[in-house]
């Protein structure tokens, strides 16, 4: 199941309000929050990792990059600095893995959209 077949999450509450299950439902129906840590389970403990090698190299990766974001700014977050954050995140990625298309791809994306971020009036 990819993001593509996502559709929309929502919570279920019974008649009396208390307690819920949570469900995403998909084009092929809705999971419930079991099959969504399995899922998570597969994508983060193999998936992933078989993508992007360990995710605390990756994560040591980032952290050097959004560090010297961060001084370099000295400023408080904006919409513009977590779109250009994303892209250092994907560019760690695509070091700290095997290459892949979306990778590169995402990251284009984050630009692009931190691109016009950067342009609109505050």
């Amino acid at each position: 199941m990819s993001n593509a077949d996502h559709v929309h999450e929502f919570h279920v509450h019974d008649d009396a309000g208390a307690g819920f299950d949570e469900y995403q439902i998909y084009r092929g129906g809705m999971m419930k929050r079991k099959e969504i840590l399995e899922q998570a389970i597969q994508c983060v403990c193999h998936d992933r990792q078989d993508q992007h090698g360990k995710p605390e190299n990756t994560f040591a990766v980032i952290a050097n990059l959004w560090n010297t974001y961060l001084e370099a700014t000295g400023a408080p977050l904006v919409e513009k600095d977590v779109a250009q954050m994303m892209v250092l995140f994907k560019i760690a990625r695509s070091v700290c893995g095997n290459v892949k298309d979306d990778d590169y791809i995402d990251a284009a994306g984050y630009s692009a959209l931190a691109g016009e971020l950067v342009k609109r009036p505050s």
